[in-house]
């Protein structure tokens, strides 16, 4: 069963978790917070990996630390859980997140489905600390979750994220035009894309805009951009709206 143990994020931690059974050479995952942002992660180190967080201005102002390990964890396990842990407490929208939505997991492994599972009750301890709120069958039905940009590609939608990141970060005038039928993922795609271009350091004081025609989808949209930091409901836009 997953343990999670809780510290103050500050130097004497770092020494501190040097000496626990989990603070190195151990797959974990680790979530930062303060009152309002949180950043979520995996190490194998994890008293190297704070103390690394703690050297960046953003990180530094977070004020406590949670380490979630098991003595089961190894490397896809714990790849696994932070990806859910990054899609589901984005979705639960109780804190913003700092991470940017590069390199998320979804890929199959030994056992996923126990280790899925053992992600369920760290979901409900995490609510029962108050650090989420909301249950997960709850979340998948949101909006926020369904076109939160913090997902998973498919190899040819990450190919796409990055052929146009690429082309975008030498030549702003660059045109593309995605191809897909109803329900294949070109909204998510579109969100996914926008908090990707505006967290990369080429292409992060580029104006944007998403352009949505329908208006129930731009005010669901216009949530989702809400509830993302780096993004703003303002980058969503009707059609008059780019005159």
């Amino acid at each position: 069963m997953a343990d999670i143990k809780s510290y103050s994020y500050e130097p004497e931690t770092f020494v501190e978790l040097k000496h626990s059974k989990y603070g190195i050479d151990w797959p974990v995952i680790y979530v930062l917070h303060d009152t309002k942002e949180m950043y979520i992660g995996e190490t194998g180190n994890a008293a190297w990996r704070f103390k690394q967080h703690f050297e960046k201005a953003e990180r530094k102002n977070l004020t406590t630390a949670h380490i979630i390990a098991d003595d089961e964890y190894n490397k896809s396990a714990t790849l696994d859980i932070e990806s859910k842990l990054i899609q589901f407490l984005a979705a639960d929208n109780r804190y913003k997140l700092q991470n940017g939505n590069g390199g998320l997991s979804n890929h199959n492994y030994y056992d996923r489905e126990r280790y899925s599972a053992k992600f369920e009750i760290i979901w409900k301890q995490l609510q029962e600390m108050g650090i989420a709120h909301s249950d997960l069958l709850q979340l998948k039905n949101s909006d926020i979750f369904k076109y939160s940009p913090y997902k998973a590609l498919t190899d040819e939608q990450q190919a796409i994220v990055e052929d146009i990141h690429d082309r975008l970060a030498v030549d702003l005038q660059a045109t593309h035009i995605i191809h897909g039928d109803p329900g294949t993922g070109k909204s998510v795609l579109a969100v996914y894309l926008a908090k990707y271009l505006l967290t990369s350091d080429d292409t992060k004081l580029i104006k944007l805009a998403l352009v949505i025609p329908m208006t129930s989808l731009r005010k669901t949209l216009k949530k989702v951009f809400a509830s993302v930091k780096g993004l703003s409901p303002s980058m969503v836009i009707g059609p008059g709206e780019v005159v």
